[in-house]
């Protein structure tokens, strides 16, 4: 059967009509990234096979192929013209409900600081584009951590065996859809709470609605998230509880999903200058919340947050100062753990983010099982301050940005009110379940505020036990030669260039923005071999890989040789020498990254043992009747040929062919015709000139020489 989709090896395939992602195919340059973070992070991508599922490509709507597409081709699906469509339309009311990673991220696209905290201009952004109320989703965070909460306490004090224990966490869509197709056994662990999403859509249309004397069917919802897979959660078919309250059918929740970049973009195309706005604030309903509530968008936010709630639920008393900064579930490790005190109940938690973190966990369980009674996972790495829809500079800055969101907002739970940092403390929350949903689990909460889940291992075409495990799917690259020995004890890297001491001052190492390829030579080059952007697209990372080489200092005397190191990773190319004459380079599958230079060992005459395996190789090849014989340059050892082969056999299997042709040697075809003196003369001969002019084969055989370099 033949596909529609390239190949797996190339890219990830995306169905057209996903919700979430989208392709443009002219600006795709086939780099891999998009493959790497679904197959490796994801772990997706080569957990089904598209001949077995009808040529449907599995997604889980993270959008982390977007987020890694250094020219833009994977994108969120646009859903800005149908918001902006609603708000010229004069019998619609445009309500904006905004998530808590969003604020600290959205002043990355305007030159701000990372991590800025710019919740008051995005308000006032979103006034100015039209928007009739903007209300706050950490108000609909305070709700889920509620009934979450709630729920936990429910499963551990009453064991059930429909809800058992550990309790997942609900508040990711695309990790329960994550769940539902390659584990729905797991289904029954995972709390039945909403998202905060899902929770703040029926409530803005029926309490909200109410209160403020609106017509539900005129209320358009827009969330603000850092997720897109937001955008696959609100099309879901249980996703439609206020339709069903109020009997209207068709109502959707909520209506659409924009992006943190999505609003970036369209406040670019208005030409609003986002640093100058002055500071909005949002509407008087719906908008109050919690410390809780604005740590939800960090890994272990969720976690930390709702013990804080369970504490007082268990034991009718405030939770003590630890539980406010809950120091084992914070950080950035994929897997993190604590026990924790509840009353009398000892409680064992763990945190998790990166689903293929996730298959390990359980991988983990099935061999060594301990008994978690409370499990938070996030797709997207650091939580959803590191979602599919936001700002792309985690490529160049890694974890350290992620770590400024993260902290930006700590800083926020932590400059509050202690009375403040606990959401079944939310004045505004008290107030909803007074008027309006009664009690945490009570019937209309659950019809509301509570979900079910899908069994949707049907997509994979295949039992979904087969893809249960997790598999190192990492593709094996061709790295070229590399030193015997590292050049540190915990980084293994390839060389990508070689040059003499002397020249190590003038050499710059420059990295496209765009793709990454990295460029060393004295400028950069006019265009980048990989995306074709110019010169422009290229900046200056020599003081960042190069810490070894202080400017202006030569670390090892002059006429000693230089192997420029980098670390290895799957398909991200390096290594392009530019500008510099003396400076080949090892195009390969590399990080592009000098982790460091080493010294290159001089040898008075890297052929000298060669040219006797020469002459005892010659010789016995004419008394064999062999015609010719070579060295192989790709296994290290000598090779014959019979006389019948063609010329061009040795060239094929030679990495060096002038090598190869002052090493062959054509005996005569009559065996007798030559004398054993001769042969052997002639190979001292050929060996001679070889010697004479070996300077000529310096610069190839080193690229392969087995054992000339030291740390």
């Amino acid at each position: 059967m033949t596909s529609k989709h390239l190949s797996t090896d190339i890219r990830v395939p995306i169905e057209p009509g996903n919700p979430s992602i989208e392709r443009l195919e002219e600006k795709c340059i086939k780099c891999g990234n998009c493959r790497d973070v679904c197959r490796d992070y994801i772990s997706v991508l080569g957990y089904y096979d598209l001949e077995h599922t009808d040529d449907t490509a599995v997604c889980i709507h993270c959008g982390q192929c977007a987020n890694v597409c250094p020219t833009g081709a994977i994108r969120e699906t646009p859903e800005t013209e149908s918001v902006r469509a609603a708000i010229r339309d004069p019998g619609k009311i445009v309500i904006f409900s905004t998530s808590p990673s969003v604020r600290v991220s959205l002043g990355e696209e305007f030159g701000m600081p990372d991590g800025s905290f710019v919740e008051g201009k995005m308000v006032a952004l979103l006034r100015r584009l039209g928007a009739d109320y903007v209300l706050d989703t950490n108000f609909a965070a305070d709700m889920t951590i509620v009934e979450e909460a709630s729920e936990l306490v429910e499963r551990i004090t009453h064991k059930d065996p429909a809800h058992p224990l550990p309790q997942f966490t609900s508040c990711c869509p695309a990790w329960v859809k994550f769940a539902e197709t390659y584990y729905p056994e797991l289904l029954p662990h995972i709390s039945t709470a909403k998202s905060p999403i899902g929770m703040q859509g029926p409530t803005i249309k029926t309490y909200f609605a109410k209160k403020m004397g609106i017509d539900p069917q005129s209320i358009v919802n827009v969330a603000l998230t850092p997720c897109t897979a937001k955008k696959f959660e609100i099309r879901r078919e249980e996703m439609n509880a206020a339709g069903r309250y109020l009997g209207i059918e068709g109502m959707r929740d909520m209506d659409y999903v924009i992006t943190t970049r999505e609003l970036a973009a369209w406040a670019r195309e208005e030409q609003i200058d986002f640093p100058s706005l002055e500071e909005g604030r949002y509407d008087p309903l719906m908008s109050e919340a919690s410390g809780a509530g604005v740590i939800f968008g960090n890994t272990g936010g969720v976690m930390e947050a709702a013990l804080r709630t369970a504490y007082s639920y268990v034991t009718g008393e405030p939770a003590p100062e630890k539980l406010y900064d809950l120091t084992p579930v914070r950080g950035m490790d994929g897997f993190r753990e604590a026990s924790v005190k509840i009353g009398d109940l000892d409680l064992r938690v763990a945190v998790i983010y990166g689903t293929a973190n996730v298959r390990k966990f359980l991988d983990r369980q099935k061999t060594d099982p301990k008994d978690y009674a409370f499990v938070e996972v996030m797709t997207c790495p650091g939580g959803c301050i590191g979602g599919g829809g936001q700002p792309k500079g985690t490529q160049e800055k890694g974890n350290a940005l992620l770590r400024e969101r993260i902290d930006g907002l700590y800083a926020r739970d932590a400059s509050m009110a202690k009375s403040r940092r606990a959401s079944h403390e939310n004045k505004e929350i008290l107030e909803l379940y007074q008027s309006f949903y009664g009690k945490p689990l009570s019937e209309l909460a659950e019809k509301m505020l509570h979900t079910t889940y899908s069994d949707r291992s049907s997509l994979l075409g295949q039992d979904a036990g087969k893809f249960q495990h997790y598999q190192d799917l990492r593709q094996k690259e061709n790295v070229g030669t590399v030193a015997p020995e590292k050049p540190s004890a915990e980084l293994e890297g390839r060389i990508l260039a070689h040059v003499s001491s002397g020249r190590l001052p003038e050499i710059r190492v420059y990295q496209c923005t765009v793709c990454g390829e990295v460029v060393i030579g004295t400028e950069p080059p006019a265009s980048c071999p990989i995306c074709h952007q110019g010169s422009e697209a290229f900046v200056d990372i020599t003081e960042q890989v190069m810490p070894c080489l202080p400017s202006g200092q030569q670390p090892l005397p002059s006429g000693d040789r230089m192997a420029l190191y980098g670390l290895r990773r799957d398909r991200l190319r390096g290594g392009t020498a530019c500008g510099v004459p003396d400076l080949p380079s090892e195009r390969g599958y590399v990080c592009g990254v000098i982790i460091s230079a080493k010294r290159v060992l001089k040898q008075p005459n890297p052929f000298a043992k060669r040219e006797r395996q020469a002459a005892i190789h010659i010789a016995k090849s004419e008394k064999r009747g062999i015609r010719r014989a070579s060295w192989n340059w790709n296994h290290q050892h000598f090779r014959s040929y019979p006389a019948a082969r063609s010329r061009s056999v040795w060239r094929q299997n030679s990495r060096c062919p002038a090598e190869a042709a002052r090493l062959r040697w054509r005996a005569p075809l009559r065996r007798r015709s030559a004398p054993w003196r001769d042969t052997i003369r002639k190979a001292r001969r050929n060996m001679r000139y070889m010697r004479r002019n070996s300077w000529r084969c310096w610069h190839s055989w080193r690229r392969s020489a087995p054992a000339c370099w030291m740390p």
